[in-house]
């Protein structure tokens, strides 16, 4: 339809498009992974009638994810141990807010709601 070739390792697209021009796409970065974009983003280009396109590519030869392949994981490696032990015990958490006496409410402005339901709220707060 396009005549689409992709050079994975020189990191070039090359598109032909329907009124017979083509279009190369060349990556700037050598060692970094595509950029992406929120869909709210694409959704936004696509209104303003760029083209779109979705690819959703999947290397079947990885047999399990590892860790060490999350950009992010790598970047901050000194976080993250090298073997968990195991799920943290279940310990009871205590949690409490101490009320000093005399003390007044803090005044935010209340959100819409039903006449009767703001009287209650009011008369509860009283």
């Amino acid at each position: 339809m396009h005549d689409t070739v992709v050079n994975c390792i020189g990191k070039i697209i090359k598109l032909k498009c329907q009124n017979g021009e083509i279009l190369w796409i060349e990556s700037d970065y050598s060692s970094e992974l595509a950029t992406m974009i929120s869909s709210m983003l694409a959704l936004k280009y696509m209104k303003k009638g760029y083209d779109a396109y979705l690819a959703f590519v999947l290397d079947t030869k990885v047999s399990e994810s590892m860790i060490e392949s999350v950009p992010i994981v790598c970047e901050f490696s000194h976080v993250f141990p090298e073997e968990l032990l195991g799920l943290p015990l279940i310990r009871e958490v205590q949690f409490g807010i101490e009320l000093v006496l005399g003390t007044t409410p803090i005044l935010i402005a209340s959100y819409r709601m039903a006449p009767t339901e703001l009287k209650e709220l009011k008369a509860q707060l009283q």
